[in-house]
């Protein structure tokens, strides 16, 4: 699955990309486009029972750490990688608000489930 989603991230990205730097060359900073949130799925996502995708979150400045002060860079491994590191790896635990505090009871519950 992951890398089902890599090549459809590369192939929209040698679109995007272009795109992206041209008009935020002609923005201010705060109406800069910033880099997606980037989903990967965990290793053994085919086996479970539910599976779940949530869309809704803005990234608000999302990948600080893929330069460019947050502004899209075109770094897709990176992203990834920090999407991994959020949400694969716990640390989603410390955010707040309600997209978070309902992402978090969704995933309480169909955890309970057998083979979630």
């Amino acid at each position: 699955m992951n890398e089902k989603l890599q090549v459809i991230y590369r192939e929209k990205f040698e679109i995007l990309t272009p795109r992206l730097h041209e008009y935020n060359e002609k923005v201010g900073f705060k109406n800069k486009a910033t880099n997606p949130f980037l989903l990967k799925v965990p290793d053994n996502y085919d086996s479970f029972k539910n599976r779940i995708m949530i869309f809704g979150q803005e990234t608000n400045t999302w990948c600080k750490e893929c330069g460019n002060k947050s502004a899209f860079s075109n770094n897709l491994d990176k992203s990834i990688q920090l999407y991994e590191n959020f949400y694969l790896n716990g640390g989603i635990k410390k955010y707040r608000g309600p997209f978070w505090n309902e992402f978090k009871r969704i995933k309480k519950q169909v955890s309970k489930t057998e083979n979630a």
